[in-house]
């Protein structure tokens, strides 16, 4: 009953786009089993399965660890992802996720004088990053019963250790679905560079309206106790973020 997805790293993506070999390991450290093979074999493989059943999904794990800011603190770095694997987390990190249908904001859908509802979309894009942010208190206030309430001293250190990264991370995370039917509702064709722009454009608007949001939620809350400048400044996705916003953080 639950999803699969398949964490690629450059090892194995550099060797499919020269068409070269690639050896698969278990476990990945001091490895017991170990088979040279193809690499756009298995590229191919996955790829006809996803298409067939849309089974699995797949996370490009070096790029996605390059790109995330948590990821430029020690104590934050990814180790794995949540259970249906939405968001990479550091130990003893939660999935704390909300996410927007974007078919919600399309206007005259399916004809010709569709259109996309920016400022709509910009307002709740912003509200959901205040409910992200208030939903890291609800989780430590359970957490702070739960430890109450429990006998146990190996649980209470375990409440604990949660605590803490909720605490000193407050961790978020903010995403989007319903982008193919989107796409079809605005006529746009999926597989389009004007659909490849019109998603860029998309994802550009949340970034930039949830670190907006972020940064003005900091001045009213305080940052996030973990929260250093030296240490973010240099990751590859904050450099994304524009002029204006880099000035505000």
């Amino acid at each position: 009953g639950a999803n699969v997805s398949v964490s690629l790293t450059d090892e194995f993506l550099k060797p499919v786009e020269r068409n070269g070999a690639y050896t698969p390991r278990w476990p990945e450290e001091n490895p017991k089993y170990t088979k040279r093979v193809s690499a756009r074999e298995v590229w191919d493989a996955i790829i006809k399965n996803a298409t067939d059943h849309a089974e699995p999904g797949l996370i490009f794990w070096d790029k996605m660890t390059e790109y995330l800011p948590a990821n430029a603190y020690p104590r934050f770095r990814s180790v794995s992802t949540n259970p249906c694997s939405e968001i990479s987390l550091s130990p003893y990190d939660s999935c704390r996720l909300i996410s927007i249908n974007v078919t919600g904001y399309v206007r005259h859908a399916f004809e010709k004088n569709s259109h996309f509802d920016w400022v709509l979309f910009k307002h709740d894009v912003s509200t959901a990053v205040q409910m992200c942010d208030n939903l890291v208190d609800l989780e430590l206030e359970l957490i702070e019963k739960l430890k109450a309430v429990s006998s146990d001293k190996e649980e209470r250190a375990l409440w604990q250790k949660l605590w803490n990264a909720g605490h000193e991370g407050r961790r978020t995370g903010l995403g989007l679905h319903g982008i193919g039917d989107m796409l079809a509702q605005l006529t746009i064709k999926y597989d389009s560079e004007d659909a490849l722009n019109f998603i860029g454009k998309l994802e550009a608007v949340l970034r930039n309206v949830a670190y907006e949001t972020s940064i003005e939620l900091a001045k009213v809350r305080g940052k996030f106790p973990a929260f250093d400048w030296n240490i973010e400044k240099d990751n590859a996705f904050i450099k994304t973020l524009p002029d204006d916003i880099l000035s505000g953080l």
